[in-house]
């Protein structure tokens, strides 16, 4: 079983991400968006402001300069990312499953690649960012090992509830030349007499990367199998429970 088929699947945002070796024209990357425009609501400008600022004079300057175009649906849960250094396309909750949002993302994909002159896809990032919402007062977490099986491991002695923790995880999977990132974290729940948990992998991959489209998505395809073994592995069944409630 994994995280996409419980009846409550924690999944907050599922995201896959391309990146290039040369970016391409910010004309070229918003060009593609406006082509699959027909399939979202809203088109947004991306763009990053730097101010430079002169220490003798005092004085600053201010430059924008366009990075992409963020599309996305009504509820703003579809989202695609046309940028000049690559493209994202991601999926927030409700999450409908794997088959809805590859098939959503290739058929993005297709259209920015038309953007691209020799540029080729030098990343792969697959990110899954997954809320585990425990029924508790909050303050009372203790046993985190009861939900997790990575967690802070406090040295023996007299400790109050946790009420914050924040820790990261970064090995080779040593499968398809990927890499795995794991962040988890204790945070705010948006539930009463709730306590949530934060359990985020990315499972990336910079080398080796298929030059044809059929086999880099094969390659994705695998990579979202990995990070589904990896997150069933950070799990108990004790949150497998409350997923299937």
């Amino acid at each position: 079983m994994n995280n996409g088929q419980y009846k409550r699947a924690p999944i907050q945002e599922a995201i896959i991400d391309l990146r290039l070796d040369t970016p391409c024209s910010y004309d070229a990357a918003a060009k593609a968006a406006r082509k699959a425009k027909g399939e979202y609501f809203y088109s947004d400008p991306e763009g990053i402001n730097e101010v430079t600022l002169d220490t003798l004079t005092g004085k600053h300057t201010s430059k924008q300069s366009q990075t992409g175009v963020k599309l996305s649906s009504l509820d703003r849960a579809d989202v695609a990312l046309f940028r000049i250094n690559g493209f994202t396309s991601a999926r927030l909750a409700p999450y409908f499953g794997w088959d809805n949002f590859c098939a959503r993302t290739r058929r993005d994909w297709n259209i920015y690649k038309t953007a691209l002159a020799h540029s080729k896809v030098v990343r792969i990032g697959v990110r899954y960012v997954n809320r585990i919402d425990i029924p508790t007062d909050p303050g009372a977490l203790r046993n985190l090992e009861n939900y997790l099986t990575v967690f802070p491991n406090l040295p023996p002695g007299q400790f109050a509830p946790m009420t914050a923790y924040n820790i990261q995880v970064v090995r080779p999977f040593l499968v398809d030349n990927c890499n795995i990132i794991i962040n988890s974290g204790l945070i705010p729940s948006p539930l009463l007499n709730h306590m949530s948990l934060v359990l985020d992998i990315d499972v990336g991959c910079d080398s080796h990367i298929p030059i044809k489209d059929a086999d880099m998505w094969e390659l994705i395809t695998r990579m979202r199998a990995h990070k589904n073994e990896i997150f069933e592995g950070c799990i108990t069944d004790e949150s497998r429970r409350i997923f299937d409630q």
